[in-house]
C-alpha cells in the first residue's frame, strides 16, 4: 500500500521504504507563492533528506537516487560533521535552500554528535521543526509501521514523534 502526500510543489511522493514516485507537476511559481520569504524555483526543487540511521541506509539511498533521477537537488550534498555546532551550520545552510525536508526514523538511535546529548536524527528533526514555522519549509516524517525501537532513548524519541510530529507523519512498511 503506498502512502501519498502532496508537497508544496504539487509533486507526489510514496512510501520511502519502497522508493519515491515523485513527479513534479505544474505548481505555483516563486512569484505566486505567498510565504513571506522569496522562494526561488531552484529552491522549490531542492529537498533536504535528513540523515537516517544504518537500519534505513538502503531505503535512504534509494530515496536520494530516486529524487535525483527526477531532477531534484538533494541536500545535504556532503556528510554531516561530527560536532554539533558544525552540524547546525550545515543545517542552516542546507535548509535555507530547501522547500521540503524528509526525515526517515528507524529503530536505532544513531550517533550523538560531540557537544550534544541527542542523536543526529533528533538534532535534525528539532532543527527543521523550528525552521518549518517560517512557511517556506514543509516537513515529512516517515516511520516504519512495524518499528521496534532499539533501546530506551529511541523508544522515547519514537513516542514523541508519534504524539507530536510537527509535520506530515507517514507510516509504512
Amino acid at each position: 500500500e503506498s502512502l501519498e502526500i502532496i508537497d508544496a510543489q504539487g509533486g507526489r511522493a510514496t512510501d520511502p521504504a519502497t522508493g519515491p514516485t515523485i513527479g513534479p507537476t505544474t505548481g505555483p511559481t516563486s512569484s505566486e507563492r505567498n510565504c513571506g520569504t522569496r522562494v526561488t524555483d531552484e529552491d522549490a526543487r531542492t529537498i533536504f533528506l535528513a540523515q537516517s540511521t544504518s537500519d534505513l541506509r538502503d531505503a535512504h539511498e534509494g530515496l536520494r537516487r530516486g529524487f535525483q533521477d527526477l531532477g531534484f537537488r538533494v541536500l545535504p550534498s556532503q556528510p554531516l560533521g561530527y560536532e554539533v555546532d558544525t552540524i547546525k551550520e550545515q543545517l542552516t545552510s542546507d535548509l535555507d535552500q530547501a522547500s521540503l525536508s524528509i526525515h526517515m526514523i528507524g529503530s536505532r538511535f544513531g550517533f550523538v554528535p560531540e557537544g550534544s546529548e541527542t542523536s543526529v536524527v533528533e538534532l535534525q528533526n528539532e532543527f527543521t521543526a523550528a525552521r518549518a514555522g517560517s512557511n517556506t519549509l514543509s516537513r515529512v516524517i516517515w516511520l516504519p509501521e512495524d518499528i521496534e525501537p532499539d533501546g530506551e532513548r529511541q523508544e522515547e524519541f519514537v513516542r514523541s514523534m508519534l504524539s507530536n510530529p510537527r509535520g506530515d507523519l507517514l507510516r509504512g512498511s
